[in-house]
Formats: C-alpha cells, sequence, structure tokens
C-alpha cells in the first residue's frame, strides 16, 4: 500500500481496443474519492499527449502517468495495485481477445475489472473470478471500482479465484496437456 491509498493500475499502449479514454472519464467521476489513485503506465507518444491533454483538460489530479516499462516493472506496478483494469473498448478486437494484461494481473493474484466481451466469459464467471462493465461506459466502470473498495470481501474472493485459473488453468503443463489430448 502507498500512503493508504486505494490504487486503480491500468497498463497497455493507447489504442481503441484497451478504451483508456473509459479509464480517465471513470477517473473523473471518482475524483472526489481523495483516496482512489490511477497508475497508467504506457508508452509517452503523440497518442499519450492525447491523453494527457484529455486528462489536464477534465483537471485530475488523482491519475499519475508512468513510462512504459519491462515485465519486471509491470509486476511491481500490478502488485502495488488494489485493483488492475483490463480493456473497455467496443470494437471487433475488444470482442475476441483476451489480453496480456488480464493474465499478467491475474498471476499476481489481483482483482480485475474489465468490458464484458463474450470471449472473457471462455474462461471467467462475473463476479466470481472477474468483474464485468459495461463496454465503453465511465459510470459503470467507477461503480465498479467503489463497489470493489468498499466490499473488501468480494474483492479478496474474485483476487482468488482468478488467481487459481492462472494456477489451475494457465500454466504451460496445463496448456500443453489440452493441446496433446485433442491430439
Amino acid at each position: 500500500k502507498i500512503d493508504n491509498q486505494f490504487i486503480v493500475h491500468w497498463h497497455g499502449y493507447i489504442v481503441p481496443f484497451y478504451g483508456l479514454e473509459t479509464v480517465i472519464k471513470s477517473a473523473k467521476i471518482l475524483e472526489n474519492h481523495k483516496d482512489i489513485k490511477f497508475q497508467i503506465v504506457t508508452r509517452f507518444n503523440s497518442k499519450y499527449e492525447k491523453i494527457k491533454k484529455l486528462v489536464q483538460k477534465l483537471n485530475l489530479d488523482n491519475i499519475k502517468f508512468y513510462p512504459e516499462t519491462d515485465y519486471h516493472g509491470i509486476a511491481k506496478f500490478i502488485n502495488q495495485a488494489d485493483i488492475c483494469l483490463g480493456v473497455f473498448g467496443n470494437n471487433k478486437k475488444a470482442q475476441v481477445v483476451i489480453p496480456n494484461k488480464i493474465y499478467e494481473s491475474i498471476a499476481c493474484a489481483k482483482p480485475v475489472i474489465t468490458a464484458n466481451h463474450e470471449v472473457i466469459k471462455e474462461l471467467f464467471i462475473d463476479k466470481e473470478n472477474i468483474l464485468l462493465t459495461k463496454q465503453e461506459d465511465p459510470e459503470d466502470l467507477a461503480e465498479k471500482i467503489l463497489q470493489l473498495k468498499q466490499e473488501p470481501n468480494l474483492l479478496e474472493n474474485i483476487a482468488l479465484a482468478g488467481h487459481n485459473i492462472y494456477l489451475n488453468k494457465l500454466q504451460p503443463k496445463q496448456i500443453v496437456k489440452e493441446l496433446i489430448d485433442k491430439i
């Protein structure tokens, strides 16, 4: 924990698939919750400049940006967070891919909030091992962040159940076993 703050973590590239604008707008909704802080790890490029301008326009001081880092750095950021965020875009790629950021977060036993896409249901169950939100809906995302903050048992249960998926279904030996069984 950092100074009794409730840390909401997001990392990735600034592309429509990830829906970072939804995260930024939810930070605006939650700006009066002074203990909730957003940490965003991304590449500082022209797309970042656009996002930074949005943050400045919204006059947000509850978001801190960090430069892109390696896997060890990402693990450090994830492990100091209370919640990790997935994807929030409403586009074809978002509907067919479970991104690495979700796997990385559950590997660190952190609860994940992500948009409700059919693909996510191939592995996860809402309110059991992940928390799903409406696509591109900052109000719903803000509500889900508050829900996990205000319900520590739910937060812990989702984190542990997500981590169990990682341990029981996503280790190399389980993945290879499924492939071998199919062959």
